[in-house]
C-alpha cells in the first residue's frame, strides 16, 4: 500500500524540520507564544529578529489573510518570511449568509 500525498508531506515536513533544527538542538532554546492581533504580534517579532535561523514561526492560515484584513501592517509575510516546511494541511472555507447581496 502506497502512502498518501498527505502522509508523504507530513513525513517530508517532519524530516526537514528535524534536519533544519539539528544545529539548534545544541543551542539554548525557548518557546514564546505572544497572542493578539490574529498572530500579527508574533509574526512581527519574527520578521524583526536577527536573520540567523534561530527564530522560527509556526503560524496558521491567518498569516496570508492578515495582509487584506490589516492593510497597515509593518511587514509583508510573503516577502519578509521564507517557508521552511508544510507541517499540516487543512481546508479553508470562505462563507457568508445566503441572503447576502
Amino acid at each position: 500500500m502506497s502512502p498518501s500525498r498527505r502522509q508523504l508531506n507530513t513525513l517530508l515536513g517532519t524530516s526537514l524540520m528535524s534536519l533544519s533544527a539539528a544545529p539548534l538542538a545544541l543551542a539554548q532554546s525557548a518557546a514564546q507564544n505572544p497572542v493578539g492581533a490574529s498572530g500579527n504580534i508574533g509574526t512581527e517579532d519574527v520578521v524583526c529578529a536577527a536573520p540567523d535561523g534561530a527564530t522560527l514561526l509556526v503560524s496558521v492560515n491567518t498569516l496570508v489573510m492578515n495582509r487584506a484584513l490589516y492593510p497597515g501592517l509593518s511587514f509583508n509575510a510573503v516577502k519578509d518570511l521564507t517557508s521552511v516546511s508544510q507541517t499540516s494541511w487543512r481546508q479553508l472555507l470562505l462563507v457568508t449568509h445566503p441572503k447576502t447581496d
